[in-house]
């Protein structure tokens, strides 16, 4: 839902919000966002879309780590970087809370120790808060994912780009994963990066 959003910088705000509401109306409950989507322009635009609609139509998730085009200054994982990350996009959802909070491509950590020991606590902190001061929280059971392993094309049919850090393992599962989907739903199952999402340099994901 967010694709027009992140894809188009100049996709008319207007256009993507009446899709949005659309969207919801029609049936769909599940809202994907990050920072790093429009460098906060998919959260700014989504926040405005979701205002008056009633929070327990839909589920929204979104992300830390990812923030900039520079691979320099591209991932932060540290404890007020992931503090002020969650703050920035409650304030451009125009929420209270969220329903998932995702550590972005986990992958390019320099370290797991990062990972274990800032941001994965300080997200465990702020649930706990979330919890204690909102019985929506509560009543949704909010808790912390990790989902970057599986992105980066490597559900495509086509499968990774060879810059791709995930283990053989994980590769070979995702691509058992994508033949399934391939042969039973009769349609490809694809995880796309946009080229223009990508720093200077780097190749685009075959999709």
């Amino acid at each position: 839902m967010t694709d027009c959003i992140n894809a188009q910088r100049d996709y008319p705000e207007e256009d993507a919000i009446a899709t949005v509401r659309e969207a919801i109306r029609k049936g769909t409950n599940y809202i994907d966002t990050a920072p790093f989507y429009g460098l906060g322009r998919s959260e700014e635009v989504l926040g405005k879309a979701l205002k008056g609609i009633p929070r327990q139509a839909y589920y929204i998730a979104t992300k830390v780590a990812c923030y900039t085009m520079d691979p320099r200054t591209m991932f932060d994982f540290s404890v007020q970087k992931t503090r002020e990350s969650v703050a920035k996009s409650l304030e451009l959802l125009q929420l209270d809370y969220v329903d998932v909070i995702q550590v972005h491509d986990v992958e390019f950590a320099l370290n797991l120790d990062i990972i274990i020991q800032e941001t994965l606590p300080v997200l465990q902190e702020l649930v706990a808060k979330a919890r204690r001061g909102s019985s929506a929280s509560r009543e949704k059971g909010v808790g912390v994912i990790c989902v970057a392993g599986t992105a980066m094309a490597l559900l495509s049919s086509a499968g990774p780009q060879l810059w791709q850090p995930a283990s053989q393992e994980l590769q070979d599962v995702c691509r058992a994963a994508a033949d399934y989907c391939k042969v039973r739903i009769e349609s490809r199952l694809a995880v796309i990066m946009f080229p223009g999402h990508l720093p200077a340099g780097w190749p685009a994901a075959r999709h």
